[in-house]
């Protein structure tokens, strides 16, 4: 069976793309495909802790990560640079069972996966 990967690249709140993305991860997940997920550049904000989204009328990425152990998604991967640049440590994410992953790294993830969509 092909695998999926979602990667997410953009800020969680700055327009509705993160949300439908993370409708679609669920639709597929719900299926019972095979996938992975990948945040780098401003999508690894969507796994910020202690997001205050109520403050913009929108709704916190926090309880749809959680939602991730339901959908049976378990490989997540992080770029690590991504995390430096904007002052990040996997500790101050909602998520702990991760993998985080070098710029290097990422293009044989990327290339590992026969279905790419990103948000």
């Amino acid at each position: 069976m092909k695998k999926i990967l979602f990667i997410f690249q953009h800020s969680p709140y700055q327009s509705h793309i993160t949300k439908d993305g993370f409708d679609a991860l669920f639709a597929a997940a719900s299926f019972e495909q095979p996938l992975s997920v990948v945040f780098l550049h401003e999508g690894v904000w969507s796994l910020a802790k202690q997001q205050q989204a109520s403050e913009i009328a929108r709704k916190s990425f926090e309880k749809l990560i959680s939602a991730f152990e339901l959908y049976d998604i378990h490989d997540i991967y992080v770029d690590a640079e991504s995390l430096v640049t904007r002052s990040l440590t996997p500790e101050n994410l909602s998520i702990e069972t991760m993998t985080l992953v070098s710029s290097h790294d990422m293009e044989t993830l990327i290339a590992s996966h026969q279905h790419i969509l990103s948000f």
